[in-house]
């Protein structure tokens, strides 16, 4: 390897190692080799070098650090200027971390297809390439985080092959190491299953029994919960000295798919790994993470089926929090990582077809044409059959309604699936079990705190009553936020102040939001040419009423029909997460092309009478 990461950081040559000179350089290099042959972009490693509070001078400090790495890498990879950032293009197979991850990759396909013992080994040699923690001696609250991920990651895959091993039959020869897990990590309730196991084949019961007590003290005491069903059964099966505890043979330990299962889609094909990358500067959603996780440990309990459907107005960041989400859990899913953008609200063309989109999955699987069978139903069908008793993770991005989205879900539990939409998709719920979340516009904290991520608190500082008007115009949308601080990144010597007076200048518009290639306006009106006729018309005419709440009876009013008519138009009004408090300000009359008057700040009234 010519780029160690998975220890102290580490460049070596055939005629040695390379000095790497200061911290600055050291954390600039971590987060080149992190995103290795992908653009890292400057205002990035402004924030890998200062946490916060970067100098005025940031931006020529960092020029010149990465001058200083090209000449000390000049034989070993190549940093190149693209985009507004930096690149390091260097081979997969130079940089530890990445043969790791490949190698980890290729033991858990041999699991899957039953090849145990194959699998061991590929794990084996992706942990021997850990030299201590990952990023030792580099400093940095981002690369710390990143080498905090990178390290657990091991810890998981250590896990998997001990499990692995335990299956072939192993027992004494692994009650040392395991032991040292769980010294380590007390909480980790796997790991003192897997002693508890190794323990009791080694004809140690009475210490495998004490095992299970004291975790469930810990447990119990640390953090008010009893141990899981799985530990707990264990835990009964060896007070029981249940048979099926003693070691099998390696031929018995390993599944083979039945003939009548289709082995040829289930062996020695790749596994997807379809995920974006991790969304720049993401801030905040601490709740809706936690109700996320929440859902993915209880379906790993009751082993059900896990389906999320995150709903938000256009550019509140549904798939930001979602390819977030997928990251943090992705070691979860060992069988492959699919996403599929649905496109339910494009600005140009249809939305995906689902057959499409069926047919996209099968082939990352690599599931030949010739054995495709005719009809949407038949290939949902085989979709469900290959997901079927594994463990898979689907993003399905930007659906436009229920029957968008069901021909992709899988049929059984083990796999987890995130669909973002800017409508609610009740349908999943009520039919399919799906947990619905809203995703909520950014308290001001949050994007307060985004803003810092992105501009450095330095420059925040000097400012805060333009930050505080920048962050209320935006409405707490991450996508407005982000327009105005590439705006300010682009142009440093732009002030707060004077992108903050723009935005007053609008009037509560949108006109301050766009840029080269975004348009929050646009984004906007995606969803309303997603309405039905008479549900477009009632949301222009809502913008004529001055106050932010409105009864069914003065919606009916305003529309010329009587108020059962108008009750479906306000549900699907609904449906799509609109509202006038969401609504996007001074929007544009499509039919007379006059601006509504809605400014956002118009007095509270009280609605007249009729159900909200």
């Amino acid at each position: 390897m010519r780029f160690e990461a998975l220890g102290p950081l580490r460049v070596r040559l055939d005629a040695g190692q390379i000095s790497l000179g200061a911290a600055r350089e050291q954390r600039i290099l971590a987060a080149l080799l992190l995103d290795a042959n992908h653009v890292v972009p400057l205002s990035r490693l402004v924030d890998v070098i200062w946490d916060e509070h970067p100098p005025t001078s940031s931006v020529k400090v960092v020029r010149n650090c990465v001058s200083t790495l090209r000449r000390q890498l000049a034989r070993a990879g190549e940093i190149v200027t693209d985009s507004g950032g930096y690149l390091l293009r260097v081979p997969d197979d130079e940089i530890d971390l990445r043969v790791f991850v490949e190698r980890a990759r290729q033991g858990r396909r041999l699991a899957a297809a039953g090849d145990l013992t194959g699998a061991v080994v590929h794990l084996r040699e992706a942990l021997a390439l850990w030299r201590g923690s990952a990023f030792t001696g580099v400093t940095g609250r981002l690369v710390e985080a990143a080498a905090a991920q990178l390290n657990d990651q091991r810890r998981s895959l250590q896990e998997e092959r001990l499990s692995l091993e335990l299956t072939l039959g192993g027992g004494a020869e692994l009650v040392d190491e395991i032991a040292d897990l769980v010294a380590a990590e007390p909480l980790r309730e796997r790991a003192h299953g897997q002693l508890m196991l190794a323990l009791y084949r080694a004809g140690r019961r009475t210490e495998a029994l004490r095992t299970y007590h004291q975790v469930r003290r810990l447990l119990v005491g640390e953090l008010g919960i009893e141990p899981g069903p799985e530990l707990t059964e264990l835990h009964r099966a060896i007070l029981n000295a249940d048979p099926r505890l003693a070691p099998v043979t390696a031929p018995a330990a390993i599944s083979r798919p039945e003939p009548s299962q289709p082995e040829a889609s289930t062996t020695t094909k790749p596994v997807p790994a379809q995920l974006p990358a991790s969304p720049y500067a993401f801030t905040g959603r601490t709740a809706e993470l936690d109700e996320l996780s929440g859902l993915l440990d209880a379906g790993a309990r009751t082993r059900t089926a896990m389906v999320a459907v995150l709903s938000g107005i256009a550019g509140v960041g549904k798939t930001a929090l979602a390819v977030h989400f997928a990251r943090l859990v992705a070691d979860r899913f060992p069988d492959g990582h699919l996403h599929v953008d649905l496109r339910g609200f494009h600005p140009t063309g249809p939305p995906l077809d689902p057959g499409e989109a069926v047919r996209g999955f099968l082939d990352a699987f690599e599931v030949p044409a010739q054995q495709l069978p005719e009809g949407l139903a038949a290939q949902s069908a085989l979709l469900r059959t290959l997901l079927a008793g594994r463990r898979v993770l689907l993003v399905l991005d930007n659906a436009r309604d229920s029957e968008h989205v069901r021909p992709l879900l899988p049929g059984g539990p083990g796999c987890l699936t995130l669909v973002t939409s800017r409508s609610r998709l009740t349908g999943l719920v009520m039919t399919e079990g799906a947990h619905p979340i809203t995703v909520d516009p950014l308290p001001l904290g949050d994007a307060h705190s985004m803003l810092i991520r992105r501009l450095g608190a330095t420059r925040l500082t000097a400012e805060p009553a333009a930050v505080a008007t920048i962050a209320a115009r935006s409405a707490g949308l991450p996508l407005a936020l982000a327009i105005v601080a590439s705006r300010l990144v682009d142009h440093p010597r732009f002030s707060l102040r004077a992108i903050a007076e723009e935005l007053d200048l609008a009037h509560g518009g949108l006109e301050g939001f766009t840029d080269a290639e975004t348009d929050v306006r646009s984004v906007f009106s995606w969803s309303y040419r997603a309405l039905s006729g008479p549900a477009a018309r009632l949301f222009r005419l809502l913008g004529i009423h001055p106050g932010p709440e409105l009864g069914v009876v003065a919606a009916a009013s305003l529309a010329g029909v009587p108020p059962a008519r108008v009750r479906p138009l306000l549900a699907e009004l609904g449906t799509r997460t609109w509202s006038p408090s969401t609504r996007p300000a001074g929007t544009r009359c499509t039919t007379c092309s006059a601006r509504t008057p809605w400014s956002g700040r118009t007095p509270r009234r009280t609605a007249p009478s009729g159900s909200r």
